[in-house]
Order: C-alpha cells, then structure tokens, then sequence
C-alpha cells in the first residue's frame, strides 16, 4: 500500500504506548490502523479519522528511562556549562500558564484531574534514573527537574527529601 507525500497519521497527547500500538500494527498488516487512539490518521481516500485519545500514563514507574547513549550527553551545551543533568521525573503541570504548552496538553485528556504526575524517588534513583547519570557522567552533579518550573508545592518537596534520603542511602 503508498500513503501520499506529506502526513499519513499524526499521535496526539502521550505517544509511548499509542506509537507502539501503531507501529506493530503497520509491521503485522502492512497498512495504518484507521481507528488507532491517540492517532489522527488519513486514509488513501483523504478522509481523516480523528480517534480519541487514549488516557495519559498514571504511573511513570513503568516507563523506561530515556536511552542517553544514543547522543553525546557529556557534552550537551547546558550540561557542560553548567555541570547539571537535565532529567525529567514528572509529567504535567498544576497550573493553566498562558505562555505554557501544559495547559493546553491538559485539556485534550477527557479525564484530566491528575495531570500533574511524578515517578517514586526510588525508581527515579534506584533504578537507572539519576544514579545511572551520576555515576557515569561523573562530570555531571545532581539536578532536579520538573514539568512544574514554579510548582514547588508539597508533594514536591516530599518528593525531593526522598530523593534526598534515598541517595544519601546510596
């Protein structure tokens, strides 16, 4: 089958699962799933099927942790200057920033009450998250980054004293 030039399918909201689904679809049947969640996708009529999008991931834990090997991170600008490790362990945000994307991601999710998500301290340290950083990249300090720019509230602070704790464990 020959999809046109230009876009055939396109994920909205949290793509993981959806991409896989989608991709082990096309390898099993050698064509785009039309009714595939989280895809908006054009058929070899143009017709465009707007499916809805699947739920976020509650629970970041089941995710692996980006595959830093494929680049040079040792030497990525902001790590060299600044001795930091740019790592995510949350997702969404609690706040409806205008000049911010999360708002808006936000809203596209049906059930949407707990955007605002974090992996435990533990996985986030334990297993191959900042430890792995730390003790390959050794250049490299510690550095806490969230979705969450101004969003110091609580759970956040608890989150990082586990952290903390957890690393100080080592």
């Amino acid at each position: 089958m020959e999809y046109g030039i230009g876009v055939d399918a396109i994920c909205i909201g949290e793509g993981e699962y959806p991409c896989l689904d989608f991709v082990n679809y096309y390898a099993r049947h050698g064509r785009l799933d039309l009714m595939a969640g989280s895809f908006w996708v054009k058929d070899l009529d143009g017709t465009v099927y707007r499916n809805p999008v699947r739920p976020f991931i509650t629970d970041l834990d089941n995710l692996p942790f980006p595959d830093i090997d494929v680049f040079d991170y040792c030497n990525l600008r902001s790590n060299v200057q600044q001795n930091t490790a740019e790592v995510i362990v949350s997702r969404g945000c609690t706040y409806s920033c205008t000049y911010c994307a999360n708002a808006q991601l936000r809203n596209i999710y049906p059930d949407n009450a707990h955007y605002s998500r974090f992996r435990s301290p533990e996985n986030a340290i334990l297993l191959d998250g900042l430890r792995n950083i730390i003790y390959n990249f050794n250049i490299i300090k510690n550095k806490y980054d969230n979705d969450s720019l101004l969003g110091v509230q609580f759970i956040i602070i608890l989150h990082i004293k586990r952290m903390c704790i957890n690393y100080l464990k080592g």
